[in-house]
């Protein structure tokens, strides 16, 4: 299986479990595995080009992908999103 295809693989609870060194959370946001793929890529400092290059996307799928966790977050900014995400998985608030 590829990589692309684990990370849509279902869930049953839809844990965020994005890469190994991050632990299996409770994802609040229901965000997709490639959603938290996308944000942990974004919080590493990678721009919107560079992971779509990483994960072989078109720029406009992950432009996509990274609007509608925003919708879900209920953030306004990509920057407001990716704060939350750190809070939530880096700091350990989960």
């Amino acid at each position: 299986m590829n990589h692309w295809a684990t990370l849509i693989a279902p869930l049953n609870d839809r844990p965020c479990t994005p890469a190994p060194h991050y632990p299996t959370v409770f994802n609040p946001w229901h965000l997709s595995p490639a959603q938290c793929e996308i944000f942990r890529l974004l919080s590493e400092g990678l721009a919107h080009a560079e992971v779509s290059e990483a994960l072989e996307l078109d720029n406009r799928t992950v432009a996509a992908q990274i609007r509608r966790a925003r919708e879900k977050m209920k953030a306004n900014t990509t920057m407001h999103a990716l704060l939350m995400w750190d809070r939530h998985f880096n700091r350990g608030d989960a």
